[in-house]
């Protein structure tokens, strides 16, 4: 695909909790195929390394120094509407919330004399709030309907919940990182049924969940070689190591702690099988990450994993621990299954090439400076 004319893009890469990974991987792409690319960053990042990788691409840009922690909202807003004056640009694209409103500020500041478009991504909203998730939508569905020009949401899940904006929106994937897109795909012959499940300790997780149904599997099978890695760490890191102790397998389950996406990356290359049991994603790195290795994904059915995964096809979609127990005792021992299902997701594995992707945000780009109908997939 190919867009238009080179634009002048802010492309915001604080994702809340400081630089991300993925939204440097985004935008370095993106420089590489529109020179007119400026980028914001806060004054703190989720990896070491990530902000100078930027500027050694030559990407110009804007520190705002408190941002991920919502301060100095005022001078935040000044320097914004300066930066926009000054380098002329047309589209503001924004990761958070916080950052919406900002812009929206900076938007009426410039009045009529400069007009910028806002787009938005929409990157994280847990359905595990009960009542309170209904009420989030709803606040935040007025306020993308007031404050962005267009919304980008990485899931049809995501846009399901965000339907009364659905004439402004987008469906687009995350790209995963450039690190898990192997030349060649290959089946790790010596890994047996040992699996990975990479997320944070918290409620939603649902780690209870692959800690019995792995325990289960083991006492049904008398696998001995069998591993379950738990890489992250959180608030319920402590009670699953207890329920693991409990069950009789801590000798089996790894609790690695907290892991970079270059130490998550050796993990899921060191086994075939992945294992999702979230109750909510947005979109699920944890889900397209191993696809792309090619691995045989294992997941509920959150996220992006329902237009990716077939259940029996390319993986299996599972419901309770017990379901997960017999899905994983059914394919014990079938190296001829686990191939066939990485396979299938290896060539899939473009979908989710950045390249691709911002592409396609560069075509919407255009079609939202000239206020045209962006369609709703690419």
């Amino acid at each position: 695909m190919a867009y238009y004319r080179t634009m002048n893009i802010l492309f915001f890469t604080e994702s809340g909790m400081g630089v991300s990974a993925l939204t440097t991987e985004q935008i370095c792409v993106m420089k590489g195929l529109n020179g007119g690319t400026f980028g914001v960053v806060s004054g703190l990042e989720q990896e070491p390394g990530l902000i100078e990788r930027m500027r050694r691409e030559g990407i110009v840009l804007l520190e705002l120094v408190g941002l991920e922690c919502h301060r100095n909202w005022r001078r935040h807003v000044g320097l914004i509407r300066d930066f926009v004056r000054r380098n002329g640009i047309e589209v503001i694209h924004v990761q958070t919330n916080w950052e919406l409103v900002l812009c929206f500020f900076v938007k009426l500041a410039l009045g009529w004399s400069h007009r910028v478009r806002i787009v938005y991504t929409l990157h994280a909203f847990r359905n595990d709030r009960g009542v309170m998730v209904y009420v989030a939508a709803v606040l935040m569905n007025l306020a993308l309907l007031v404050m962005a020009d267009r919304v980008v949401c990485i899931s049809d899940y995501t846009r399901w919940w965000f339907r009364l904006v659905g004439f402004k929106t987008v469906v687009l994937p995350l790209g995963v990182d450039s690190r898990f897109f192997l030349e060649k795909w290959s089946f790790v012959e010596d890994a047996g049924m040992s699996m990975v499940y990479p997320a944070q300790f918290r409620k939603g997780k649902r780690h209870e969940w692959i800690i019995r149904a792995f325990a289960d599997f083991v006492d049904k099978t008398e696998d001995g070689t069998a591993r379950l890695f738990l890489p992250g760490d959180g608030p319920t890191r402590r009670r699953m190591m207890g329920l693991a102790e409990k069950l009789g397998v801590a000798d089996r389950v790894v609790f690695p702690g907290r892991c970079s996406k270059e130490e998550v990356f050796g993990l899921l290359s060191a086994v075939n099988i992945a294992v999702v049991a979230s109750c909510s994603e947005t979109f699920g790195q944890c889900i397209a990450e191993p696809f792309v290795m090619g691995k045989l994904v294992i997941c509920t059915p959150v996220g992006i994993a329902p237009e990716i995964i077939r259940d029996g096809v390319n993986g299996f979609i599972f419901d309770s621990a017990e379901e997960l127990s017999e899905i994983l005792c059914n394919i014990a021992g079938n190296k001829d299954l686990m191939r066939r299902m990485g396979w299938k997701n290896f060539e899939m594995r473009e979908m989710f090439d950045w390249r691709k992707i911002v592409e396609c945000l560069m075509d919407g780009y255009e079609k939202t400076q000239k206020s045209a109908r962006w369609q709703a997939k690419c």
